[in-house]
């Protein structure tokens, strides 16, 4: 292997399409080679600038940015290039490394094996995209040989499902192709579509002449929102969570990284940096709000004006939000301290801010808000539909600025980026519950409010779902209701609740849950809300937002961290409402004192407040859906906790309200300790 010159090395090289055609075992091997050695020794062989040749006999990658060039030929490696000046020389620079099989091995176990003739595999898939985009899946040609689409077909994790076609095109080794995965009638004329989603529990199989050959397999929070599920370093090895890279190998998600580019944001403001908000309201017009909430229950509106990052609104609407976080409100209660519905539009028709028309003020017990803004991040790397959040500095009238959190409001735009414009989107007050009161709409005034899709449902499809979740017989139950409800998505949402050691959840005394209908399918979708009491946070007592006190003290952390080693403390009973029996479906704690699930976790000792809900009884009492809930809680502790993902979130969010200057450091020092337990 001469270093040539470059008209030389031009008459006697053939390029690697050409040598795919030859498909030699020696090109095989070279490919797997290469990419191992890009893997291993980037610096050596960097994959940017190369190009791949046939050398006197040689199978020859040249990496340009190097000048290094690592070669095959009858079975042997060979090397040219200041990489390989330990090596023997065989004469003219050219080094002899060893024998390729005594690598085969370690090349086959990251992924990277010798492949021959044409092979197609799934190296990719975004079941999220960042953008609200849609999914896809990536197709590479791993093999020596062109690959022909036209002989496969793919589908998803729905095996009822038929095999779609894939389009009538050749890939040359080594090249990528991304397909769209849409039911969206949009994308219908692409020719490089496939007509279903992928969600997040869920796979794409690839069937070549109708024979299974290949899938790619993702669970719960193993393919999160902004970030790809594919396979990495090598074309053959596991998957695992990587950044998108459509027709580029693929690259994993790096510690640390992954939690900050993958926050969200609340309209513009992106969730990675605080915010400011002040409001001028009328003090009288205030009060006034005040006492008629407390003897009517009645939320007026306030006009305002506010400033949100430098840019003032006139004649916004502000009114109250919530229900047992307004508990013994008063009119003294500063304004700055109230959990606040903001609604840019109100009075102003079209008035926005940046397309943001609505967003929420919430209440917290705790100082630093961060049990609920990492709970919110964790429910959307579940694959659950969450509410974005931003920490801002808030201030009224001019008052010492406080630390709120803001999060996303559910409403039509929030569905129409999560779900879809077309569906229907319902809120169960607290003064209700999920049981059937008949088929008056008028019952229900208390009990659900329509949020968002009014043009496209009334009560009705609500109303039928409560009534066969109460009153269908066991057998119809468990016939029917895949059919309506999101069975899969709802066992996550009852195992995030565990593992999030929420009390206050669709079992609770807050009655906590949306209900997203799907007017195409008719299913419901259980959509998580209100998490300020996330990670074991006590309920406060009277004051405006429910207990959200900028002034008051750091609670003692012996009463806020979990018990460790799936132990209650002694002598104590967990101070969370009580857990889920997994086996049982009850609301009560194991009479052994561990907690459910894996035995060991104190972040599945809280969850439910007391086996209330209907749906939750009858879903848990069900042998197959109380293992699925089962499973949830272990694929999800090892995707978010043990994977480190909920530790970097946990470390982003607690330089974001850092970066406030409204919580000492020891107060984020304690309140991030007291929720990092959970991870353990």
């Amino acid at each position: 292997m001469n270093r040539l010159p470059l008209t030389l090395l031009l008459l006697s090289c053939t390029s690697a399409a050409t040598l795919a055609a030859d498909s030699s075992q020696d090109y095989a091997d070279g490919l797997a080679l290469f990419s191992w050695a890009e893997y291993r020794f980037p610096e050596l062989f960097p994959s940017a600038n190369t190009e791949t040749l046939n050398i006197e006999g040689y199978v020859v990658r040249h990496y340009q940015d190097s000048d290094n060039y690592l070669g095959l030929r009858e079975g042997m490696i060979y090397g040219f290039g200041t990489a390989f000046a330990e090596f023997e020389d065989v004469g003219n620079g050219v080094r002899h490394i060893g024998a390729y099989s005594d690598l085969a091995d370690s090349l086959a176990a990251n992924g990277f094996k010798s492949s021959t003739g044409p092979v197609l595999v799934v190296s990719e898939a975004v079941a999220k995209d960042a953008d609200g985009g849609p999914d896809w899946f990536e197709l590479y040609a791993a093999g020596t040989e062109a690959v022909s689409l036209s002989q496969y077909s793919v589908r998803d994790g729905n095996e009822e499902r038929e095999l779609s076609p894939l389009p009538n095109v050749s890939l040359l080794p080594g090249q990528y192709l991304r397909i769209t995965a849409s039911d969206a009638d949009e994308y219908a004329s692409d020719p490089y579509h496939v007509p279903f989603k992928l969600g997040s529990n869920d796979r794409v199989e690839l069937h070549h002449n109708g024979v299974l050959v290949d899938d790619l397999d993702w669970d719960d929070g193993e393919a999160p929102a902004g970030y790809s599920f594919g396979r990495y370093p090598g074309p053959y090895s596991a998957g695992m969570i990587l950044v998108p890279t459509p027709g580029a190998a693929n690259q994993p998600a790096q510690t640390g990284v992954l939690a900050i580019s993958s926050l969200g944001a609340v309209g513009p403001m992106l969730s990675s940096e605080p915010h400011a908000l002040s409001v001028t309201l009328d003090t009288v017009a205030y009060q006034s709000m005040i006492a008629t909430y407390n003897s009517t229950g009645e939320k007026t509106w306030l006009d305002v004006s506010i400033t949100l990052d430098g840019e003032t609104y006139e004649h916004v609407g502000m009114r109250l939000k919530g229900n047992s976080s307004l508990r013994g409100i008063s009119q003294d209660e500063p304004p700055q301290d109230a959990p606040w519905l903001i609604k840019m539009d109100k009075f102003v028709d079209g008035q926005d801010h940046a397309g943001l028309e609505e967003f929420v003020i919430r209440s917290n017990n705790t100082r630093s808000s961060l049990n609920e803004a990492v709970a919110l991040e964790l429910l959307e790397f579940s694959g659950l539909a969450s509410q974005d959040a931003i920490a801002t500095r808030f201030s009224v009238n001019g008052s010492e600025a406080v630390l709120r959190l803001s999060i996303e409001h559910p409403d039509d735009e929030w569905m129409k980026e999560n779900f879809d414009a077309s569906g229907a989107l319902y809120k169960a007050e607290s003064s209700g519950d999920y049981s059937y009161r008949g088929d008056d709409p008028a019952s229900y005034d208390d009990v659900f409010d329509q949020e968002a899709g009014k043009k496209n449902a009334d009560l009705s499809p609500l109303i039928a779902f409560l009534k066969f979740i109460n009153q269908a017989e066991d057998s119809t139950f468990k016939s029917q209701l895949p059919l309506l409800l999101d069975t899969d998505s709802f066992a996550v949402y009852l195992a995030m609740q565990d593992l999030l050691n929420n009390f206050d959840d669709i079992d609770g005394p807050g009655n906590n849950s949306y209900l997203y209908y799907d007017t195409v399918t008719g299913r419901f979708t259980v959509v998580p809300w209100d998490y300020n009491l996330a990670f074991g946070t006590q309920q406060g007592g009277g004051g405006a937002g429910g207990g959200f006190m900028p002034g008051g003290d750091l609670p003692n952390q012996g009463d806020t961290l979990p018990p460790t080693q799936g132990q209650l403390p002694d002598g104590q009973m967990p101070q969370t409402g009580g857990g889920r029996n997994p086996m049982t479906g009850d609301g009560n704690f194991p009479t052994d004192g561990n907690f459910p699930g894996n035995g060991n976790n104190p972040g599945q000792g809280g969850g439910f407040g007391g086996g209330s809900n209907i749906l939750v009884q009858r879903f848990l009492a069900d042998e197959e859906w109380n293992a699925l809930y089962a499973q949830k809680l272990v694929s999800l502790r090892a995707s978010l906790y043990s994977s480190g993902t909920a530790a970097d979130i946990l470390d982003v969010w607690r330089a974001t309200v850092g970066q406030t200057g409204l919580v000492d450091d020891s107060v984020l020092d304690a309140e991030s300790l007291a929720i990092s337990i959970y991870f353990q």
